[in-house]
C-alpha cells in the first residue's frame, strides 16, 4: 500500500515538475521514507493525546529511538508492518513501563548486557559508518542504557530492554533465513 502510494505520488510529481526534482527513484524513496518514518510518529503522538498518555509515550518513543540510532537492530521487511510494529511497541513500552517499579534495575542490567554483547547490530546495510567506528556506537549505546540507572525511569527501562532484544543477531538471522 505504501509502495503503491509512493509510486503513484512520485510519478505524478516527477511528471509535473520534471526539471525541479531528482530522478524518479530518489523521489519515490524519499516519499516512502517520509511515510514510513513520519506517519508512525504522528499516529503515536496524536493517539497518545487521545488516550492521555502523552508523557509516557513520548518518553518511550525517545528512549527507544535514541538507543536504536546508535545500536541498530532488526528491521521488519515491509513499511506497513514497520508502522504497525512501531505503534504497538511504543504503546507496550508506555503501558508496561508504568507497572514495573520493582524490576527496573534488573531490566537495566539485562539491557546493558545485551547492548554490550550485540550492539551495534544489523547496521551494515543501513549506514555508511565504517566498521572500525562501530566501537563508538557500542560505547554510546552503553552510555545511553547505563544513564537510566541515574535517571530511574521505568518507561526507559522497558524501552531499552525491548530495543536491546532487537539486537540479538540469532533472532535476526532466523528471521532472515525464513524469508529467503
Amino acid at each position: 500500500m505504501i509502495d503503491l502510494f509512493s509510486d503513484k505520488l512520485s510519478s505524478y510529481l516527477k511528471n509535473k515538475y520534471p526539471e525541479e526534482l531528482p530522478a524518479l527513484s530518489i523521489v519515490r524513496y524519499s516519499i516512502k521514507f517520509l511515510i514510513s518514518n513520519v506517519l508512525p510518529i504522528i499516529i503515536i503522538i496524536l493517539s497518545s493525546i487521545l488516550f492521555q498518555m502523552t508523557k509516557e509515550v513520548v518518553i518511550g518513543l525517545l528512549g527507544f529511538c535514541i538507543l536504536r540510532m546508535f545500536s541498530g537492530g532488526y528491521h521488519v521487511k515491509s513499511a506497513e508492518l514497520c508502522i504497525l510494529t512501531s505503534v504497538t511497541v511504543i504503546y507496550l513500552i508506555a503501558i508496561v513501563g508504568q507497572q514495573i517499579n520493582s524490576y527496573m534495575i534488573v531490566l537495566d542490567l539485562i539491557s546493558i548486557i545485551l547492548v554490550g554483547i550485540y550492539a551495534p547490530s544489523n547496521i551494515k546495510k543501513q549506514t555508511r559508518i565504517k566498521e572500525e567506528n562501530y566501537r563508538y556506537l557500542k560505547l554510546m549505546s552503553l552510555i545511553i542504557v547505563t544513564s537510566n540507572i541515574f535517571i530511574q525511569s521505568n518507561i526507559l527501562s522497558v524501552a531499552f530492554l525491548i530495543q536491546s532484544i532487537t539486537l540479538i543477531r540469532n533472532l535476526n538471522s532466523m528471521k532472515e533465513v525464513k524469508s529467503e
